[in-house]
């Protein structure tokens, strides 16, 4: 199996780096994983709860307000953390929230 594991930015400016690393540990023992933590603006997250919906969950960096873009897709949050449903393929739901994120970034 393998993971790949994004910390959009350096864990000490997130707030996160006990659960990081925490996470990162156990993900290790389930297999190989890859990590990616250097110049994302915004991270996204995509779950496919059931057939035809996904969960997405975005994250930023301070200056990106994610909640603008999940806001577009039904759903809300705060500015570094927001969510939204999408109606669709796992694939619709990625190109259409990248899409949504390179605009939100101009």
């Amino acid at each position: 199996m393998k993971v790949g594991f994004f910390s959009p930015l350096p864990p000490a400016r997130t707030g996160v780096a006990d659960y990081s690393a925490a996470l990162l540990r156990a993900l290790q023992r389930s297999g190989e994983v890859a990590v990616h933590d250097r110049g994302a603006d915004i991270a996204l997250l995509f779950r496919e709860v059931e057939k035809g919906r996904v969960r997405i969950s975005l994250r930023s960096c301070e200056g990106v307000d994610v909640s603008k873009v999940a806001a577009q897709f039904g759903g809300g949050g705060h500015r570094m953390a927001s969510g939204c449903s999408y109606r669709g393929t796992l694939a619709q739901a990625e190109e259409k929230l990248v899409a949504a994120c390179i605009a939100a970034l101009g």
